[in-house]
């Protein structure tokens, strides 16, 4: 089933049929889990306290933040956020936090007695799921976890060993992001808001806030927004889980039109390197066993064209510029591919016109594009203002966020799509 949390300010999500539950999910410990219980015995520490678990006494606490911790945890069996949270001892000695990390969590998962948690636990410490390709419904238990209370998501393809993971910290205004791909890890670090508004960075005046989260068969969609001042920057991540797309894109809305510059900045992780293209403004992102095809498609494609932006990747980071004059809004896409075949391609993207009443709309008002990997097409539409009924390649739209696949036949198929 998927699970929405949305605020008033935007509409509910225009959803996606759920497929039948993937066979082989556990309902009862297996053999495997028996073998977590019988374990060597560590020392007990005390469950940290969550303000997402039911108040119904300290078990529903302890069993909430266990679930929590399950959930943020890698392929490895490392914690999430491990380059920026542990001590510089033990991300000397991966091998053994990693051990200790597992051996805690089997201790709590035996003392919570709860045969949920032990089923969740197989999956997490062993990965036996099997791969996105390998089924149409969502992974069971769901491999997905957000915490408005904890503000906290995780975003996941499966179970698998070699699942795509998107952990995403939002209490902090600087905001802590990782994407690992099985034992590969990606992006580690801080992702900050990053605005200019007539030539002064702005800084936050505020927290994050949920604006919309939803998981479905196909994709995990997340939606944040932040205050800087008068201004407010809407932050998307979505993860599909069969195409192998990770979007990440940043909208910034003034209270009045003027310069509008937004760098968005993902921390790689030391041994990945970004090869960009000579002729194209794409180009590709190195990690030890994965490749992955980036596509700024906010950006004019051929470096022949003039554009008022660029994509660098140095000093640790891979970086989205974008900036435009006498603008009310300015929206920055970056798309990620990350599947082993469709990586591999030749991607090529277009950026689309979108119409409304007999007119063009700007680029401050919608956005549109078309990605293309071999034969294989996807449609993206993005709205930066309030509800509007309007048309992109034909198709009509009443949405603030459509994410499309287009069938062999060339319909359009929504991975996800959410009411304006």
């Amino acid at each position: 089933m998927s699970t929405i949390t949305s605020r008033p300010r935007r509409a509910s999500a225009v959803r996606v049929p759920n497929e039948p539950q993937a066979a082989g999910a556990p309902a009862a410990p297996s053999a495997e889990v028996a073998a977590i219980s019988e374990s060597p015995p560590v020392a007990p520490t005390a469950d940290e306290p969550s303000s997402s678990a039911p108040a119904v006494g300290e078990a529903a606490v302890g069993e909430a933040a266990l679930l929590r911790s399950l959930h943020l945890t890698r392929v490895g069996r490392i914690p999430c956020f491990f380059e920026a949270e542990a001590s510089p001892e033990a991300r000397a000695d991966r091998p053994l936090a990693a051990a200790e990390h597992a051996a805690e969590l089997q201790r709590r998962v035996a003392d919570s007695k709860s045969r949920k948690l032990s089923a969740l636990a197989g999956r997490v410490l062993r990965r036996t799921g099997r791969a996105a390709e390998s089924f149409k419904g969502a992974p069971r238990p769901t491999a997905s976890y957000h915490s408005e209370a904890d503000q906290v998501s995780v975003l996941r393809t499966d179970w698998s060993p070699r699942a795509a993971q998107v952990a995403v910290d939002w209490s902090p205004p600087e905001m802590k992001f990782e994407l690992t791909l099985g034992a590969d890890v990606v992006f580690s670090g801080f992702l900050p808001p990053h605005v200019m508004w007539n030539g002064r960075v702005l800084d936050a005046t505020g927290d994050w806030e949920e604006v919309m989260w939803l998981s479905e068969p196909e994709a995990d969609y997340l939606e944040l927004e932040i205050r800087l001042g008068e201004v407010r920057l809407q932050r998307q991540i979505l993860l599909c889980r069969r195409d192998g797309w990770l979007y990440v894109g940043d909208d910034v809305h003034a209270p009045a039109s003027g310069d509008l510059e937004t760098r968005l900045r993902l921390p790689t992780a030391d041994d990945v390197r970004f090869v960009p293209y000579e002729e194209t403004r794409d180009g590709v992102l190195h990690a030890a066993r994965h490749r992955l095809a980036v596509v700024p498609a906010s950006l004019p494609e051929w470096r022949a064209e003039r554009s008022p932006g660029e994509l660098v990747g140095d000093a640790g980071r891979l970086e989205l510029r974008r900036s435009a004059a006498g603008v009310r809004s300015l929206n920055s896409s970056l798309f990620l591919n990350f599947h082993p075949r469709r990586s591999r391609r030749e991607i090529t993207w277009r950026r689309l016109t979108v119409g409304e009443n007999l007119r063009l709309v700007g680029p401050d008002e919608a956005v549109g594009y078309r990605l293309q990997a071999g034969r294989e097409h996807w449609l993206v539409y993005r709205s930066l203002t309030d509800w509007a009924n309007r048309t992109l390649l034909g198709i009509n739209l009443q949405t603030a966020f459509l994410f499309a696949r287009f069938s062999a036949e060339g319909r359009s198929e929504p991975l996800i799509e959410l009411e304006g």
